[in-house]
Formats: structure tokens, sequence, C-alpha cells
């Protein structure tokens, strides 16, 4: 449902942000990518629809987690963590600061940690009952990402997430009208 719901709005921040924009969701303490959009530019990053990636590498990871209570990820955490680089969260200690930090901003971020020459920024889209339904991520080769990019990507993925809850929020009300 949130694919076909935050589809225009993904379409519309790819065009704003000229950036890939990922829709990925957890399954499990992995992330899987239900919508990729590639961006103009013609260095980008590539992520395929389908693909999975450990919700410590990505900053759509940490949103996802950063929007669960404590005790739901404990209890996905893996016992060891895949690493691909320095930047990678490599600790459940790490990760529990990163954690932190996303709620504290609003955002998962994560500058090399999947691919050291990657940045992305990430959100979570919530349902009408405060539940992640899905994260969507603006994603950079890192020579791009600067303070003017980040302030932009923030303002682009806060419009495109309150209207994707908007959506979900009005399907809930018409699916619930449709029982009565």
């Amino acid at each position: 449902e949130i694919g076909e719901l935050a589809k225009p709005e993904l379409e519309k921040l790819e065009q704003r942000t000229g950036e890939s924009v990922l829709l990925g969701v957890l399954d499990g303490f992995d992330v899987v990518y239900l919508r990729t959009l590639p961006g103009n530019h013609p260095v980008r990053v590539n992520v395929q629809s389908g693909e999975r990636q450990p919700a410590n590498l990505t900053s759509t990871g940490l949103a996802l987690l950063a929007a669960l209570d404590d005790s739901q990820i404990a209890a996905m955490l893996p016992d060891d963590f895949r690493v691909n680089n320095d930047q990678s969260i490599k600790s459940t200690s790490e990760l529990w600061t990163e954690i932190a930090q996303t709620r504290a901003r609003g955002y998962g971020v994560m500058t090399g940690g999947w691919h050291q020459d990657v940045g992305g920024i990430a959100r979570c889209v919530c349902d009408p009952d405060g539940n992640p339904a899905g994260a969507i991520c603006v994603s950079a080769p890192l020579y791009r990402v600067d303070e003017t990019w980040r302030t932009t990507v923030k303002t682009e993925l806060d419009a495109a997430v309150r209207t994707i809850e908007e959506a979900l929020a009005e399907a809930a009300r018409q699916a619930e009208e449709r029982w009565l």
C-alpha cells in the first residue's frame, strides 16, 4: 500500500532534489527497498527495488529503527553487524547512540556507512496509529553532500513525508468507512 500511495511524492522528491530517492521497509533487521528512483545526475547512487541492506548500514534503516520502541529494536538485533567499511556502525553501542541521535534530530543520517562514497538522509513515514510504515531516503555521492544539500533535502523530505502520511490517513478513513 505505501509503495503506491508514496509513488507521486517520491517522483516529486526525485525531481526537486535531482538525487536518488528510496522507499524502504524493515524485514527483521534488514531494510528492503520497495521503490527506487535513480535521480537525474550522471553520477548517482545505484540501489534496486527489492535490494536488502542491514539497517545499521543505511539512513533508511536508522530512521525506521528510531521509530520503534527500544524493546522492538532489541528483539531484532543481530549477534554481529555487517560492516562494509570504517564508517559502518559496528556494534550495538554505536547503533544505540545513532538511534538516539536520529530520534533527536528526526532524521536518519548515514555518511559512508553503506558505501564509503555515499551519503543519505532518511525520514520515517508513520501510519495513522504512529507505527512506521516505511522510510524515505534521499541519497547522493558524498562530494555533493554539503550543508546546502542537507537543508534542501530535509525541507523536501518533510513535505513528502507529510503528504504521504496524509494519504495514509485518508486511505485508512476510507477503509474504515467501507466497513461501516
